[in-house]
């Protein structure tokens, strides 16, 4: 005599089967696509917040530049130079009347200050002597693609506008625009670097004064 025994006939187990690996194979698609835009707007709110860092420092050291202290003057300058690629700031921490850090000079006052970018990074190098033979750097931001300051050969001006571009750390293989990207790695087929420009113009407060 034969029991009714219920169970899943091995179709129904294949069915059921290929289903759930449907199911999860759309949720991981799903997954997948959600994880990459994450990644990337990550990528593009570093390279923002770098950028306004960067930004801030350069306007925050010209501002501050050419002081001279009235009561002793001391002949503080800020001079742009002739490629537009750097600034350099003489000013009299010490309020000593004198800028030490001239060519020679064995004072340690830390009087000169060049702003530049070297290897897509930007630099605050910091001299204590100006023939670059005692120089302290300090990197201000990273994945600076370009700088420009003008106008470019100027001493003492009235203003200096800067153009400041920068980059996302990684590339994205998707984004193609050579507008707004700059190729790292490989070839621009594969996908840029999406890059963010920011200008501003600060006045020389501190000049003349």
């Amino acid at each position: 005599m034969y029991r009714n025994e219920s169970g899943f006939t091995l179709v129904e187990m294949m069915v059921s089967l290929a289903v759930t690996l449907l199911i999860v194979a759309s949720a991981y698609a799903v997954f997948a696509v959600q994880n990459k835009s994450a990644s990337i707007q990550n990528e593009v709110a570093a390279m923002q917040q770098n950028g306004r860092i960067a930004m801030d420092a350069l306007v925050s050291e010209i501002r501050r530049g050419a002081y001279n202290n009235p009561v002793n003057p001391a002949g503080a300058t800020i001079t742009v130079n002739a490629a537009g690629s750097a600034v350099t700031i003489q000013k009299d921490v010490n309020d000593d009347g004198t800028i030490n850090d001239t060519l020679g000079s064995t004072a340690d006052d830390e009087e000169w200050i060049v702003l530049w970018v070297n290897n897509n990074q930007l630099q605050k190098d910091i001299l204590r002597k100006s023939d670059g033979s005692d120089v302290q750097t300090q990197i201000l931001a990273d994945n600076v693609v370009s700088l420009s300051f003008s106008p470019a050969g100027a001493t003492d001006p009235d203003s200096v506008s800067i153009l400041l571009s920068v980059r996302t750390k990684n590339e994205d293989p998707n984004w193609t625009d050579t507008t707004n990207g700059v190729n790292v790695t490989g070839t621009a087929s594969d996908g840029l670097a999406r890059i963010r420009n920011y200008q501003k113009t600060v006045w020389v407060r501190n000049l003349n004064l």
